[in-house]
């Protein structure tokens, strides 16, 4: 996060969280999961990316923005 402020010039840095949800078999160790039909959480982050939450009002204030 402090490299991320230190990039800051006057710009507002939106960063989404993309979090797969939790499958049964997950472990401490969680990492892609590849499975049969994709990358799991695919399309949670697809609906993450179609809300565009970047186009939401924010604190002109703010540097960096984390939508989750």
């Amino acid at each position: 996060m402090r490299d991320l402020l230190s990039l800051n010039r006057g710009t507002l840095m939106h960063v989404i969280a993309l979090q797969a949800p939790a499958r049964e078999d997950d472990d401490h160790l969680k990492d892609l999961d590849f499975i049969p039909t994709g990358i799991a959480g695919r399309d949670f982050a697809r609906r993450q990316m179609a809300a565009a939450p970047w186009n939401e009002a924010v604190d002109t204030g703010m540097s960096i923005v984390v939508h989750r």
